[in-house]
């Protein structure tokens, strides 16, 4: 393969987001009792960035109707 184009989707990128910045896996993992984000990439500077920068955010609404969404079975592969 000579090429590779490589796209960032933003919309994907800030659903990943809303997801990493709820309760959506500790939500899932007591719905299902094992641990569901396999990977733990809390030591990245990049989700810590994203942390700090989406706190001041917790309280949105978003974050109300993803975990209405979980519990009436939204489900994202989240990697």
């Amino acid at each position: 393969m000579r090429n590779l184009i490589l796209e960032v989707n933003k919309n994907i990128e800030l659903m990943n987001i809303i997801l990493l910045t709820s309760r959506y896996s500790e939500i899932l993992s007591e719905r299902f009792g094992f641990k569901v984000d396999f990977v733990d990439y809390s030591n990245e500077k990049y989700i810590r960035d994203i942390n700090d920068y989406f706190q001041k955010y917790s309280d949105h609404e978003i974050y109300i109707k993803l975990e209405e969404m979980i519990k009436d079975g939204f489900f994202w592969f989240l990697l």
